[in-house]
């Protein structure tokens, strides 16, 4: 009863939040969604059905709630940018800090600065905003130094990308904080970075980055990075779009495998405490990885659910993935509202829900594979998390990947070593270079491998179709068929 009543009030305030942001509610619904809790929190008294009058009650009071939550997330993020707007194309001097991770790109590196003054008149005046810079590649900054730059505010501009998509870069803003975008401005470095936990994290990973760099070549070197780290940025345009090509972008993105192997490896060196001090320890383990590597929504999302899975040990409840990730899903967006729109955040969510929901269906239409080496399971899930995200890569896109299942069968059994490998040569290279030696040889191998693959199904002329017309609403009509058809043949399956 009670993890009923936890899920529909969850489920209210996610329909709440998401429901204001794109439908934008209004007032007079706010209102009405609170009456609506409060007549069937009476009516419960006057029915045999007392606990689904609840029920109605609490998932109209989350609805009303969530709303709420947006309109103030909204209310904060516009009266912050409006008192930007003040100085949008006009060249100021601006003091702040760089916040999360450094993004190096080919030509230019991306940061984002929390505005803390701005000089009027020869004086600092108090300023707050968060701004997204692109500056030469030569700058070098890192998470927590305080700068000062002259340049000028702009607002974030939609582009239309090379496939004929218009990308909303202004909503991509929105969702991770940032309210304007700065180019190519002049930057002194006033302060090194903070001696903070934090900061300490992001200098350890950019230490692995560079030594990464320094035992393989490109673009092996980008590929293991962006495997281990979700550091994806720095993969170079051919690679790049090879992945993309073949839908195997994901595998430089953070995501349920890392999370995995790192609570296995946290597990395993605190084995020798009592087992509630080392699931606490892991747990601790992880939010400080998620925060090293960027928070970015896959990784928090996982992270979440890890850490709901080994809280589940500690009070000795069974772990319920599905119900895991609908936690973590209300959890991230009553953090962050806009995070609805964010593509990371739904791609991840669509393609865990598609392993968790999908699969053991799918596995049941193909039981006339072999499972060894867990070839079914991988096969079954690979399809599932296809099936799940396709629809929406494909509106996000305009490209249908025809060769992304072949080449996702035949990379992902190599991650976790990768992984496992990459990490054992980087971190042994640090020790002793020839320690090392053995690792990184298969770890180069494994990489080579990869890269084989994706470049020869990414290169192939039918890699990917354009497909145009993919609005929003056919999107969602797509996506209701699907659950539609999910219910449908679950239900057969049970008859």
């Amino acid at each position: 009863m009670k993890n009923n009543s936890l899920t529909v009030l969850f489920l209210g305030l996610a329909s709440g939040i998401v429901g204001e942001l794109y439908l934008r509610f209004g007032f007079s619904f706010l209102v009405l969604f609170f009456l609506l809790s409060i007549v069937f929190s009476f009516l419960k008294y006057f029915t045999e059905k007392q606990f689904s009058f609840f029920l109605l009650s609490l998932f109209f009071l989350g609805v009303a709630l969530g709303a709420v939550r947006a309109d103030y997330s909204d209310y904060k993020y516009n009266q912050t940018k409006n008192n930007l707007n003040i100085f949008i194309g006009v060249p100021h001097s601006f003091e702040g800090i760089v916040l999360g991770d450094v993004s190096h790109r080919e030509q230019t590196v991306k940061f984002s600065v929390s505005l803390n003054n701005v000089l009027i008149g020869g004086e600092k005046e108090k300023i707050k905003g968060s701004v997204y810079v692109t500056a030469s590649r030569e700058i070098d900054v890192s998470h927590g130094d305080t700068i000062q730059f002259f340049g000028t505010i702009a607002e974030p501009k939609s582009f239309v990308t090379d496939k004929g998509n218009i990308f909303n870069y202004q909503e991509y803003l929105t969702t991770r904080g940032v309210h304007a975008v700065v180019l190519y401005p002049k930057i002194n470095k006033i302060e090194g970075s903070s001696i903070n936990i934090i900061g300490k994290l992001v200098y350890l990973k950019n230490s692995f980055e560079e030594k990464t760099k320094t035992i393989f070549p490109e673009p092996e070197a980008s590929l293991l990075n962006g495997i281990l780290f979700g550091a994806s940025d720095s993969l170079g345009e051919p690679l790049t779009t090879n992945l993309k090509n073949t839908s195997t972008i994901h595998i430089a993105v953070l995501s349920g495998y890392n999370i995995a192997l790192v609570v296995v490896a946290l597990l395993f060196l605190t084995s020798f405490l009592p087992k509630r001090i080392s699931i606490l320890f892991s747990v601790c383990g992880i939010i400080l990885f998620v925060a090293m590597v960027g928070a970015e929504p896959p990784a928090v999302r996982s992270a979440i659910m890890a850490v709901i899975a080994l809280l589940g040990i500690i009070l000795g409840r069974p772990y319920d993935a599905g119900r895991a990730l609908f936690i973590a899903m209300v959890l991230m967006l009553l953090e962050n509202p806009a995070i609805y729109s964010n593509p990371s955040f739904i791609l991840s969510c669509l393609a865990t829900f598609g392993i968790i929901f999908f699969t053991p269906i799918v596995s049941l239409f193909f039981s006339f594979l072999t499972n060894r080496y867990n070839f079914r399971e991988l096969f079954s899930t690979t399809i599932s998390a296809q099936f799940s995200v396709t629809p929406y890569l494909i509106y996000l896109t305009g490209l249908f990947s025809v060769t992304a299942l072949p080449a996702n069968i035949l990379i992902l059994p190599a991650i976790p070593f990768i992984m496992i490998f990459g990490f054992i040569s980087v971190l042994a290279s640090f020790v002793v270079g020839v320690f090392a030696l053995p690792f990184v040889g298969i770890t180069h191998m494994m990489l080579s491998y990869l890269l084989s693959v994706v470049s020869f199904f990414g290169g192939l002329s039918f890699a990917s179709i354009e497909l145009s017309g993919f609005s929003k609403t056919v999107t969602f009509l797509i996506y209701g068929l699907i659950v539609v058809a999910f219910l449908f043949t679950k239900k057969l399956i049970r008859k």
